[in-house]
């Protein structure tokens, strides 16, 4: 399986997903007509049928006949199974990421776009196909956040195989990565909603503007720290804990990991922090803090137990030159070098300071 090939493919599929996804939604809404026709021979008034839908059924059902198509279409071209699997998630990301610009670009137009007056005591203009069907959405703070999550699954993935390709697979995409984030993801939508629903004039509130400013900030720098760790660590670099050291591999200290000892996990503390902030969610911002805090806690005590007893000595140099950066994570210490064995030595002892 070729690196290059890999790479390709998802590169063409993310793209194909972003233009192919609007072109669909072009297409559909140019045949609108004929569609129509085609419903009123099965006595179905499809312009009725929409208008008593919510928006968010219209959108599902075009975003899935998107999906269905765009599969078949991949059955028929990609025959190798990992590329396949590759090309289909891609598109999937692609497309959501074509989504999430499309709604905020709608959103923006509608906002500080030029409209016509209307002549008073006239009926309200009717709101295009588009427009009706995001009337849920207020603002573009959702599409932004579909942009942002959409292109750091996609990214993992293909950072991955451009760095470290003996280790890229499926779950590279992190789509599945537990069923903790699943449920936080899906939180995180139930209360978006709940609030535009309920509180929406709190989601337009100048503080709340600059609670999403924040939130894109935090999403960017984020996403670059996390990149360019994976980037500097290359081969080194694994999505999955290594508890026993494979041969070649170093320990990493210079670029960006000289400034923080964990930047991977550092950055996907902030982005995940500020998606929520994209999204304006007061209850997923304390959520999110604090379930984010909790999972690196411990997963960096985990690796850098481990690391220990891969370097000995020198990852406990390390340790004391260069902080973690997240907020009252320590990691896993010992009291002094001299207790701990050389890498490979038999008999390795570590004592851990209770902090």
């Amino acid at each position: 399986m070729s690196t290059n090939t890999v790479s390709i493919v998802s590169i063409v599929s993310f793209l194909s997903g972003i233009a192919l996804f609007m072109c669909f939604q072009i297409v559909l809404y140019s045949y609108y007509d004929y569609l129509q026709y085609a419903f009123e021979l099965v006595h179905i008034d499809l312009f009725s049928l929409i208008s008593n839908l919510h928006p968010l059924l219209v959108f599902g059902f075009v975003f899935t006949l998107y999906q269905v198509l765009s599969y078949v279409l991949l059955c028929s071209l990609v025959r190798h199974d990992f590329y396949f699997g590759t090309a289909v998630r891609s598109n999937l990301l692609g497309s959501i990421f074509s989504l999430g610009l499309e709604i905020s670009l709608v959103n923006y137009y509608s906002q500080y776009g030029h409209s016509t007056p209307a002549v008073p005591g006239s009926p309200p203009a009717p709101m295009s196909t588009l427009e009706a069907r995001l009337q849920f959405l207020d603002h573009p703070y959702s599409g932004i956040y579909l942009c942002f999550l959409s292109f750091f699954h996609y990214s993992e993935f293909l950072i991955m195989a451009l760095v470290n390709p003996g280790a890229v697979k499926m779950s590279s995409f992190m789509l599945n990565h537990s069923v903790p984030y699943h449920i936080a993801v899906v939180t995180s939508w139930i209360e978006y909603c709940a609030e535009m629903y309920f509180l929406s004039s709190y989601k337009l509130h100048p503080i709340s503007t600059l609670i999403h400013t924040t939130g894109i900030v935090l999403c960017f720098t984020g996403e670059f720290i996390r990149k360019l760790a994976i980037f500097t660590a290359s081969t080194n670099f694994n999505h999955i804990v290594q508890m026993n050291r494979k041969e070649g591999h170093r320990l990493v200290t210079d670029g960006i990991y000289s400034v923080f000892r964990h930047p991977s996990y550092v950055g996907w503390f902030m982005f995940s922090v500020g998606t929520q902030m994209i999204l304006v969610n007061p209850i997923c911002i304390l959520g999110y803090t604090l379930a984010s805090w909790d999972f690196f806690n411990a997963r960096i005590y985990t690796e850098e137990e481990a690391l220990i007893r891969f370097f000995g000595p020198e990852y406990i140099t390390y340790q004391k030159r260069v902080k973690i950066w997240i907020p009252f994570i320590k990691g896993y210490q010992v009291e002094r070098v001299e207790d701990v064995a050389a890498p490979g030595a038999s008999g390795a002892r570590l004592i851990r300071r209770e902090s």
